[in-house]
């Protein structure tokens, strides 16, 4: 795994700890405080359960903020791809080599093929004016006749290879979008299930306030 990967596995799994520890420290303290409000209504069993629903409310924030961010993440292969910096880098460099190979090789059959270069090696080797003359027909009479076929040649080599090369960076960037996926979705379901835990205990929370409400609404009329 990529260094940025384990230190981003390493940030997730502080701060879901962290989430986590939270959500148990509050099921344990509001339980007992609602259970309490729900056998005997009074002032400071109704502020216990007061504070620990401002907690519970802030702490659902936190919570579901980094759930969304994680669910933004899963939602979007370039991003993941992005988080990958390592590959990114990779496929960079092996993008500009391949650019600068391509072309050296331009620049070479450029000048191979042209009539100046064969006119200067017949020139370099001591030779008349009737020699170059013979020679630049010679190169002429070659190019026409297989111009054409390595033309084709080249063209069908170049599709080949940018067909292939195309494959296997595609094959690639799966590979590394899922490996960023299954680091983020181990993370999404834990901090998933905090959410859930909270979820509940806010419903239970809403079905005690409505029961001492009746309570209340009941010792009321009794009293009128």
């Amino acid at each position: 795994m990529p260094f940025e990967l384990k230190s981003l596995e390493v940030c997730l799994d502080s701060i879901t700890s962290y989430l986590n520890r939270l959500a148990s420290d509050l099921e344990a303290a509001a339980y007992p405080a609602l259970d309490a409000l729900t056998g005997r209504v009074t002032a400071h069993n109704l502020e216990r359960v007061r504070r620990i629903k401002g907690r519970l409310v802030r702490l659902s924030t936190r919570v579901e903020t980094i759930r969304e961010v994680l669910e933004g993440y899963l939602d979007d292969d370039n991003d993941m791809h992005d988080m990958n910096l390592t590959a990114k880098e990779l496929h960079a460099a092996q993008q500009a080599a391949e650019a600068a190979q391509a072309a050296r090789r331009s620049s070479s059959s450029a000048a191979a093929g042209t009539p100046g270069g064969a006119l200067a090696r017949g020139a370099s080797l001591g030779r008349g004016p009737l020699a170059r003359q013979s020679l630049a027909r010679q190169s002429l009479g070659r190019r026409s006749r297989g111009g054409g076929l390595g033309d084709r040649s080249s063209s069908s080599s170049s599709s080949s290879s940018s067909s292939s090369s195309s494959s296997g960076s595609s094959s690639a960037v799966e590979e590394e979008v899922a490996e960023v996926e299954m680091l983020l979705e181990a993370y999404f379901m834990t901090v998933d299930n905090t959410y859930n835990r909270l979820q509940t205990l806010n419903e239970y929370i809403e079905d005690t306030e409505d029961l001492v409400n009746l309570k209340l609404d009941q010792h009321r009329n009794q009293c009128l």
